[in-house]
């Protein structure tokens, strides 16, 4: 018998003795644990792939099955992972492997290796749009909604990105009131507005989000009444008051407005006047409804007094 296959030989019984050593422990790990507690599982993990190169997008198996024996703990994630260090555009069969897991004495992986393919990364740069997904409380309504930044650059591999064709916030607004600010995470929707955010990396993820929410208001049109105060000069008395515009639009609570028919200007002082005059007058105070124009221009005209029996 030459040297090597004496060699050969060793090897041999040594691998024979390991098996019996492990098998003699496993044994016994199963009589200290009791049977009631040693037990297989087997779980999905989902594969976290990890060193990807800057510059590509992945596209692989997103989990494994685990198979777990012993005196397992009900807690705790199952984590499974792949390197991809070093690796290019291509494809590579990639070996899974799992973090120890508590109270389990074996673990196998199915499969124990997957395919991956690499390719370069391929990029386009859209705006930013909202969705309300709940409206604001009833009596308020939206003024404006705006989004910085106003664009998302989205990159991935080229298949996955044709598929993008917008990227959305979605802005709840239940009890919003007045100017807010929200961070709201973006959406990657494809053309049936189906949320593909995972097959595809977007920068910046989240933006802020500025909304106004006002009281609902109201509009109405409504004459406008000239008012006065004093007497003219002696011999003298008021013609009449010519306003411009005549009608002013009042804006409010439909509450509000439904009820007010007429708006009165400040009174106009006439106190000794015996010539006509022209001046802008505001509209009175209406307690939270607003008048457009909230002045008028009012002409006011003074005549003579008829005297009665005078030729």
């Amino acid at each position: 018998m030459t040297n090597q296959e004496k060699n050969q030989g060793r090897s041999t019984l040594g691998l024979k003795v390991i098996s019996v050593v492990l098998a003699v422990l496993l044994w016994f790990y199963i009589g200290n644990q009791g049977q009631s507690n040693a037990r297989q599982d087997t779980i999905q993990a989902k594969v976290h792939y990890t060193n990807l190169a800057e510059g590509l997008s992945l596209s692989g198996p997103s989990q494994v099955s685990v198979k777990m024996w012993g005196n397992l703990s009900p807690t705790g994630e199952v984590v499974a992972f792949a390197d991809l260090k070093g690796l290019g555009p291509g494809s590579h069969r990639v070996p899974v492997k799992v973090q120890p897991v508590k109270g389990a004495m074996l673990t196998t992986v199915e499969p124990d290796q997957v395919e991956v393919t690499l390719s370069p990364t391929a990029e386009k740069r859209l705006p930013t749009s909202y969705e309300i997904i709940r409206n604001p409380a009833p009596g308020f309504e939206v003024m404006d909604v705006l989004i910085q930044p106003d664009k998302c650059l989205v990159s991935g591999e080229p298949g996955q990105l044709s598929r993008v064709a917008r990227v959305v916030a979605q802005v709840d607004l239940a009890s919003a009131r007045n100017v807010i600010n929200l961070e709201v995470s973006l959406q990657a929707r494809d053309a049936a507005n189906r949320d593909i955010s995972a097959t595809v990396q977007m920068v910046p993820r989240t933006v802020n989000v500025y909304a106004v929410v006002v009281p609902v208001t109201a509009n109405k049109t409504v004459e406008v009444k000239a008012l006065t105060g004093g007497n003219p000069a002696e011999g003298y008395r008021l013609s009449e008051v010519r306003l411009e515009p005549s009608t002013v639009t009042l804006l409010g609570g439909k509450e509000q407005i439904e009820g007010i028919n007429q708006v009165s200007t400040e009174a106009l002082d006439v106190t000794g006047k015996s010539q006509s005059f022209s001046q802008e007058v505001d509209i009175q105070d209406l307690s939270g409804v607003k008048a457009y124009p909230s002045r008028v221009l009012a002409t006011v005209i003074i005549e003579k007094a008829v005297v009665e029996g005078a030729p």
